[in-house]
């Protein structure tokens, strides 16, 4: 009977499609069957959007070491995109020997235990006494090499991790954090937010109240002048294309969340797990934030073990869908977020902007959601192979190899770009990249109309000093158009 349904759609082009992807979606059994149908239009959501299979694991008392078991076992099975938790699920603590905090070593948790699958950071399992004398019963792990660590934190994330776990959850009520009504909440928001009838503005709210504690008068007011300019001291950049309000006082913060739909929310001060400079978990429980999306740059607001969490009450306890936050304390510097504020902008989902391997960064809500939607436009730019480059007898001798760099728009819409050197790199890079000069406008947003060819041009310092090498320097391509390039390259051959 199945292969006669499948004969009949393939006859009327109404074969199922292969899904491109999937998601691991683990639900805590408690909360199940009453969420099942909100999950359900969600799995449909996902599907409509991305051809995304969701493959559901319901846990009861399951331990983070076996639910890793479950995650590495769709990871080998292919093509995982990521893993969201539903409720209460366990998490692991970080001994984090590389941080000490008032002169004792940073322990925090972290979902990121998940990621690791090859255990590069979470490689040894410690005491509870070795663990900050931690009494609650949570495993704790920390690394046993400090390099092989840092390098699995910079290689690009296998999958993100992301977690819908209600304020209530606290390591010493490890059956909290299922709320059914706020979690249900969430997904009929999502859902509104998806098929556009969730109303909000194309505006970003900015809190820095780190400029007035930590600055004096004088410089506070260049960093804030600096941060509305998007990052300049001279000119006013477009990483973010919507106005952007930079809140002075806490009261006129709390005003702001309380009345105004802002869609992107970015705070900036020192925090802790349940509140931050102007703002408390108990406040945001009675304001009830109208903002969607939130980067909470804070220490330890993302901490969910704690109780009471902040960045818990910022995503359920209004009409929040997604949550960025630490989960320890980290010292930050007051600047715009000009990257993740571009790809957002562009079209990019919190996934593809928020997925890292870093311990710290966490995400909470469902980083498939992006602020807006990709043009139908497509774009051209290709690598660039400069061919055989003489070098200079002399060793005090130079010459510029000019090339251009050109970037087409080959459909009907605007098309935003930024590029940026993506540290992947051929041989010698750090002897040749120094010498490749890439026209500096590439790093800073800039628009090609429709149909319109921009040529940036840009130039290699070839000199004396140089050896003979093949090189290859590779540079990350971001745009809002249907076929963004994920990167383009510059080669060439220095001979003598």
């Amino acid at each position: 009977w199945e292969k006669f349904i499948n004969w009949f759609k393939k006859l009327f082009g109404e074969e199922e499609k292969e899904t491109s992807g999937k998601i691991l979606l683990v639900v805590k059994n408690s909360l199940l069957p009453e969420l099942q149908s909100d999950l359900d239009v969600w799995k449909q959501d996902i599907k409509n959007e991305y051809n995304y299979e969701v493959v559901q694991k319901t846990i009861s008392a399951e331990t983070p070491e076996e639910i890793k078991d479950f995650v590495k076992a769709e990871y080998d099975s292919g093509n995982l995109k990521g893993v969201l938790f539903i409720g209460g699920i366990p998490t692991v603590m970080f001994q984090d020997k590389s941080l000490t905090v008032e002169g004792s070593t940073a322990i925090y948790p972290s979902d990121k235990y998940y990621i690791d699958l090859s255990n590069e950071c979470f490689s040894a399992l410690i005491s509870k006494e070795e663990c900050n004398s931690l009494t609650i019963d949570i495993a704790c792990y920390k690394f046993e090499n400090e390099q092989r660590c840092n390098d699995f934190i910079n290689k690009k994330s296998l999958f993100w991790v992301a977690r819908l776990t209600t304020p209530d959850y606290n390591a010493r009520n490890l059956n909290g954090g299922n709320n059914l009504s706020l979690l249900s909440l969430y997904f009929k928001r999502n859902h509104d937010y998806r098929t556009g009838t969730e109303l909000y503005e194309h505006k970003m709210l900015a809190f820095l109240p780190m400029l007035d504690s930590d600055f004096p008068s004088e410089e506070s007011e260049i960093y804030r002048n600096r941060f509305l300019n998007q990052g300049s001291d001279v000119e006013k950049l477009n990483y973010y294309s919507g106005p952007v309000d930079l809140i002075n006082t806490p009261e006129e913060y709390k005003f702001a969340l309380e009345k105004k739909p802002y869609e992107y929310v970015f705070y900036n001060g020192h925090g802790s797990p349940n509140s931050a400079q102007g703002i408390t978990s108990e406040e945001l429980a009675i304001i009830k934030s109208k903002s969607l999306f939130y980067q909470l740059s804070s220490c330890s607001n993302g901490n969910f073990i704690e109780g009471d969490y902040l960045a818990g009450n910022y995503l359920f306890q209004g009409e929040g869908l997604l949550v960025t936050a630490m989960n320890k304390p980290s010292s930050g510097v007051v600047q715009f977020p000009s990257t993740e504020s571009f790809l957002l902008d562009n079209g990019f989902n919190f996934a593809d902007v928020f997925q890292r391997n870093g311990p710290v960064l966490h995400i909470y809500g469902d980083p498939t959601l992006s602020l807006t939607k990709r043009t139908n436009s497509n774009v051209e730019i290709k690598n660039i192979d400069l061919g055989q480059i003489k070098i200079p007898d002399n060793i005090n001798d130079f010459y510029y190899k000019d090339f251009n760099v050109t970037i087409k728009n080959l459909g009907d819409e605007k098309i935003n770009i930024m590029i940026m050197k993506s540290g992947e790199t051929g041989t010698n890079f750090d002897e040749i990249g120094s010498f490749l000069h890439i026209n500096a406008s590439l790093s800073f947003p800039i628009s090609i109309q429709p149909s319109e060819e921009i040529i940036f041009p840009s130039k290699l310092l070839v000199h004396g000093s140089l050896q003979p090498v093949k090189f290859s320097v590779n540079y990350n391509f971001y745009s809002n158009a249907k076929n963004p390039q994920p990167n383009f390259s510059i080669s060439g051959e220095l001979v003598k």
